[in-house]
This record gives C-alpha cells, sequence and structure tokens, in this order.
C-alpha cells in the first residue's frame, strides 16, 4: 500500500510541476510581471506534494478493518477519526477494482455497498489481491 501511496503522490507531484512550468512559461511571455503567481502556485504544489509524501507512514498507520461474525468495521482518520460498522445483514454487492498501479503491486480497492445506511459505500483501499477475494468469499460475494 505504501509504495502505491508513493508513486500517485509523485505522479500528482509531476504533473502538478509541469501544469505549473507551462504556465509559468506562458504567463512570463505574456506579462513578466504576473509570472511570481505561477512561481507561488508551483511552490505550493512541491510543499503540498512533500507534504503528502511524508504524511503516508502516518496516513498508513490510521486505517484498520476487521471482518468478525456479524461486521466489518473499517476504523481511518488521521486528524478526524471515523469508525465504520457495517452489519453483514446490509450488505447487498461487494466489488473490487484496480487500477494499473494496484495490479503491479497486486492490491485492489474494495468497496461494500450497503442498505439503509447515511454512507452507503465503504471503501478498504489497496488491499491485497487475495485478501479481497478471501473478504468477498466470507461476506458471500463470489468473483
Amino acid at each position: 500500500m505504501i509504495p502505491l501511496w508513493r508513486i500517485q503522490a509523485i505522479i500528482g507531484l509531476v504533473v502538478g510541476l509541469s501544469v505549473f512550468g507551462l504556465g509559468f512559461l506562458v504567463l512570463d511571455d505574456m506579462s513578466p510581471r504576473w509570472s511570481w503567481i505561477a512561481l507561488l502556485l508551483g511552490g505550493l504544489a512541491v510543499i503540498g506534494s512533500l507534504a503528502q509524501l511524508a504524511a503516508i507512514p502516518i496516513r498508513y498507520r490510521q486505517w484498520r478493518w476487521s471482518l468478525d461474525g456479524d461486521r466489518l468495521a473499517v476504523e481511518e482518520g488521521v486528524f478526524v477519526h471515523a469508525t465504520m460498522l457495517v452489519p453483514r445483514n446490509r450488505i447487498q454487492n461487494v466489488t473490487t477494482e484496480a487500477g494499473p498501479l494496484q495490479r503491479r503491486f497486486e492490491l485492489s480497492s474494495l468497496t461494500v455497498h450497503t442498505a439503509g445506511m447515511r454512507t452507503p459505500n465503504v471503501v478498504i483501499p489497496a488491499v491485497g489481491r487475495d485478501i479481497a477475494r478471501r473478504i468477498r468469499t466470507e461476506l458471500g460475494h463470489q468473483d
């Protein structure tokens, strides 16, 4: 999970820098007095991406999930802690999704679709592919 989040943060950093670098070139050609805006926004993008990279281990430690006899429990949050308890009898469907980077690391995002709850879907991001299959099977939903 951590390598996936690092790569996603680095991709965001590269895309952000590219967009703001292009913006700097365009603004500098149009009016050099406005180029400081592109530099400021580019600097903020770099600081935001570096903060995201630094927060990955903290974010990873804050994710918990468990599956027992009658419910699925998911806990998350660094600053705002949230606990979601999903009774098995409320689970309608369980789906998995894996993008190219997740497939590279043999991970999937597992979504539990529920009935009659304020938060209709509970997502467990970047769980191992085999674990996602096991959870689906335990919840009564086959691949």
